[in-house]
């Protein structure tokens, strides 16, 4: 079983709109920035989709 995240929601919300502005850079690369552990980048990936689908169906802004 996974243990919980120690990164707070808003944390999680900043790091996905990062990547999202930072696309088509790698969500690794703003891991990186974020001074987030590499392996941890994957987890920010189904966010980031989430979110830029959502913008292009105009959901959001």
């Amino acid at each position: 079983m996974a243990r919980p995240s120690s990164y707070t929601p808003e944390f999680r919300e900043e790091a996905v709109q990062l990547a999202l502005k930072s696309a088509p850079r790698p969500i690794a690369q703003t891991a990186r920035e974020l001074d987030v552990h590499p392996e941890t980048a994957p987890q920010l990936g189904p966010g980031v989709q989430t979110q830029a689908r959502e913008r292009r169906r105009g959901v959001l802004r």
